[in-house]
């Protein structure tokens, strides 16, 4: 009787162990839907205070989950200690590279707030809730790790990912008619600055970006089998382009132009890949040709003036790349029908383009310093803006920058270990900092408020000091290398690494904020999950 009744209990806690993985997993696939099916939409009052809308959105999402998700977890863990013997398998951690990072860049947040200045609320923030209008304090960081770590072990259902492209449609939908000042949606406080749901044009940036060129990485490397599904992502891309191009930050032209050189190198080996990637060239200098005649025959003006902007949707030259991107897509086409695609002819101009585009970096940098030091000594080009690093450089990205590296330098070794403080570089600029440099922020700023460094790794850095940027950037490298090393096995996990690699190189010149941020972390855990369930399937 005694093993009889044993045995029915074990019956019972398998039962309950399997009930509680599966409720881990709804509520992995809950979150993940409103973050990336609702939270672009939400908002309450147009532009006006669109960002803490969505901050106070995914705090209300992240509060309401956890009350679900830690006592699962705990009941889920007391189900595999009650048969421990069973279940020895389950109790190894199995911590990736990736995992390792994050928990570093985890423990440096809560050391960096414990140890920073700035715990009490003042008139620019604190340390916790982080700066007033960003809130990427310790409290949403340490949310964002936690995230990853759990969409990473709990997130499994891939139908999620038919939610997405509709929610992608209609905001690049609109952010692209908004350029043209068109709302089909009343924004309140809506202007140039501002564009679709999401925001700023450097936050839309970011998000379209990661989300763009993602679904590029699932496109080039995922055969579809219906007509009708290759061209609705082949027309979603030339929208996607068409607003990339016209959104208006700089920065997103800047990733443009590295996405498709890495694009580039990433497909040279193979005949059909790169047969893709000159389509998709071709697509890109398309929605160009599209926006040039809106612009030209149609006399429609955009809302925002750009120089970048005006180059390729102003200018005969998308239509000289179109026909040349045509012209190379049909030439591939027809060397992979006849099987002589040259590996050999396209690897060596991938290595020539990668080399002549490190050389002009190297050249513009040593110019840009020369110049810098010695005004004046590179004869036409010294009085052009882009080559003096004074506070006016690359849109202010001058006074950013050294209000970052000040906000570093000025610290003591725990300071520079631990940062001033999650979101914290703000109050330290405007309570410690320098009179100089408040005197360069003030002019270049006005009133306004500086709250990062426009780049996200120096930010990091201010904030979080060695121990954090260590962390941060170790977990976001780690995860795009060995998700692009995927490409093979996983277009899912390949097309994540693209969208992590957009994001890192867009915040060069960019910033952390609710929307993107999470995003970004969303698709980090998502790869993540994928890369451990291939591994377990192994």
């Amino acid at each position: 009787m005694g093993r009889k009744k044993k045995s029915k209990e074990i019956s019972i806690i398998d039962v309950c162990e399997e009930i509680m993985r599966s409720v881990l997993q709804l509520l992995a696939w809950v979150y993940m839907f409103l973050v990336i099916v609702v939270m672009p939409f939400y908002n309450t009052n147009g532009f006006a205070k669109i960002g803490t809308n969505k901050y106070e959105f995914f705090k209300m999402v992240t509060t309401g989950i956890a009350w679900f998700f830690i006592p699962s977890v705990i009941l889920y863990l007391i189900c595999l200690l009650i048969q421990w013997k069973k279940n020895k398998a389950a109790f190894k951690i199995g911590l990736s590279v990736t995992d390792k990072f994050a928990l570093l860049y985890g423990v440096a947040v809560i050391i960096s707030y414990l140890v920073s200045d700035y715990q009490e609320l003042s008139v620019y923030g604190d340390a916790w809730q982080g700066a007033y209008g960003w809130y990427m304090g310790a409290r949403t960081q340490l949310t964002l790790v936690a995230t990853y770590f759990g969409i990473s072990r709990c997130w499994k259902n891939k139908r999620l990912l038919y939610f997405v492209l509709p929610v992608v449609v209609v905001v690049f939908g609109l952010g692209y008619l908004n350029r043209f000042g068109v709302y089909p949606i009343e924004m309140e406080a809506a202007n140039p600055q501002f564009i679709s749901t999401i925001g700023n044009i450097n936050w839309y940036c970011g998000y379209l970006v990661t989300v763009f060129f993602a679904i590029i990485g699932f496109w080039l490397t995922t055969k579809l089998d219906k007509k009708w599904q290759q061209y609705s992502l082949l027309a979603l891309m030339v929208l996607g382009f068409g607003t990339l191009v016209t959104q208006g930050s700089a920065s997103g032209i800047f990733v443009l132009v590295v996405m498709v050189l890495v694009l580039y190198l990433l497909t040279m080996r193979e005949g059909v890949l790169q047969e893709r990637f000159w389509l998709l060239c071709s697509l890109l200098f398309l929605a160009c040709c599209v926006t040039l005649i809106i612009r030209k025959v149609f006399s429609v003006e955009v809302t925002y003036q750009d120089g970048l902007m005006d180059i390729l949707t102003a200018t005969p030259l998308p239509v000289i790349f179109l026909v040349i991107c045509a012209g190379m897509y049909f030439l591939v086409h027809n060397l992979n029908v006849k099987k002589a695609y040259p590996v050999k002819v396209f690897e060596t101009l991938g290595y020539i383009g990668a080399g002549m585009a490190i050389l002009l970096l190297v050249g513009y940098i040593f110019l840009l310093a020369l110049n810098t030091l010695r005004p004046g000594s590179i004869g036409p080009l010294s009085n052009m803006g882009a080559f003096i690093f004074d506070a006016a450089w690359a849109t202010n990205r001058g006074a950013t920058f050294r209000a970052g590296m000040e906000t570093f330098l000025g610290q003591d070794i725990v300071g520079k270990l631990f940062g001033v403080g999650p979101d914290c570089m703000s109050m330290y600029i405007h309570t410690k900092g320098s009179e100089e440099l408040s005197l360069i922020l003030a002019t270049r700023f006005n009133t306004q408020i500086l709250t990062n460094a426009h780049c996200e790794w120096l930010t990091v850095l201010a904030n979080t000091g060695i121990v954090g940027a260590v962390g941060y950037i170790g977990m976001v490298v780690s995860a795009i290398v060995r998700f692009i090393k995927a490409k093979e096995k996983d277009s899912l996990i390949f097309a994540c690494g693209l969208g992590l690699l957009a994001f890192t190189i867009n915040n060069v010149f960019s910033f952390q904020q609710a929307m993107n941020t999470t995003t970004m972390f969303l698709v980090l855990g998502a790869a993540e999950a994928l890369q451990r369930q291939s591994k377990n399937e192994k």
